[in-house]
């Protein structure tokens, strides 16, 4: 399903809209803040220009929630922070596009193109883009490759003269623009490259896996008889203390799965399929003792949806379920 796409009216004057979106701002801590009455009055494009602002932000609020809105919001962030960022008089005072942007979030979701031009592309070594719990991310790197970050996940970008590199915490589904020069994913002290292709790599504390959906992706700095450690297309490359394995994976989707939307699990044990939803809540499922912890679970779950993993617990095990405001589920023997 495609986001809402929503669009702010003309307004001729930019300045006039970013003053808005800063008394918007203000009002929303300072109910009563001085001036503003004035100011509004004082020019009907200020009124005009605060009704949009307040519909629009109306509209990204009750949109909040929206897992498409939250990617479209990310991605026109990840955008906006590849150009150079204007600046705007307000007040009296001079502040970049990107404070506007740090007190204007939803209007980045909104068109936030119609308030200034972007001139040229940067290559911002050091810019890094992030997720929360629950959240993912569309970011465009300035080579053109496209990067899909999962939850709780950060992605710095270390691009300098020519080089390709990144930097990269959590999972991530990269498809890489070709290129001659190899493109660098960092993570956990590894370097893992390739040069085209599309791939799923995932950074957790001591283990480092990389899924290569198509193309080849290698191990930097490591080498077997024959050549470099290398994963083709259908294998997973798993890197732990000094263990490195290349294997074939039987269903890519048990691991891959997120980025179409469900997490996937194969006769795994509860305890390992709760963890893994656990990445996507803020109020986790706990498993209460051992018995439940061993059991093996199969099916594909939507990470956000977890009622219907507990259903499948009940339905399939001798369970019982306490849901807590705080503690979140907790799921004990019968």
């Amino acid at each position: 399903m495609s986001p809402p796409r929503w669009r702010i009216g003309a307004i001729t004057d930019s300045a006039i809209l970013a003053e808005a979106a800063r008394w918007h701002e203000r009002l929303r801590d300072a109910p009563d803040a001085r001036g503003f009455e004035e100011w509004r009055a004082s020019n009907p494009a200020h009124d005009d220009a605060y009704r949009r602002v307040s519909a629009a932000r109306e509209a990204a609020a009750a949109l909040a929630d929206d897992p498409d809105l939250l990617a479209l919001r990310h991605e026109t962030l990840a955008r906006a922070t590849l150009y150079r960022k204007p600046r705007f008089r307000i007040g009296g005072k001079t502040i970049a596009a990107g404070a506007l942007l740090c007190i204007g979030a939803p209007l980045a979701a909104l068109g936030i193109k119609e308030l200034a031009a972007a001139p040229s592309i940067e290559r911002p070594a050091g810019e890094t883009f992030k997720t929360d719990v629950g959240q993912r991310a569309d970011v465009t790197l300035p080579d053109g490759s496209r990067v899909t970050l999962d939850t709780a996940s950060a992605l710095t970008l270390l691009f300098d003269r020519g080089e390709r590199k990144v930097k990269l915490t959590g999972q991530a589904w990269f498809d890489l623009a070709p290129s001659a020069a190899p493109f660098v994913i960092a993570a956990n002290g590894l370097e893992m490259t390739a040069r085209s292709g599309t791939f799923d790599v995932r950074a957790d504390r001591g283990l480092v896996r990389a899924f290569a959906v198509d193309g080849t992706i290698a191990l930097a700095g490591r080498a077997a008889q024959g050549g470099a450690i290398a994963a083709p297309a259908g294998h997973l490359l798993a890197v732990q203390s000094n263990e490195v394995a290349i294997r074939k994976l039987a269903n890519p989707a048990t691991f891959i799965g997120w980025h179409n939307g469900m997490l996937q699990f194969d006769n795994v044990p509860v305890m390992a399929a709760a963890k893994e939803l656990n990445r996507y809540r803020h109020r986790p499922i706990r498993i209460a003792d051992g018995t439940i912890a061993d059991l093996r679970i199969s099916g594909a779950f939507k990470p956000t949806e977890s009622p219907a993993f507990v259903d499948a617990l009940k339905t399939g095990f001798p369970v019982r379920v306490k849901r807590d405001d705080l503690a979140g589920v907790v799921i004990a023997s019968r």
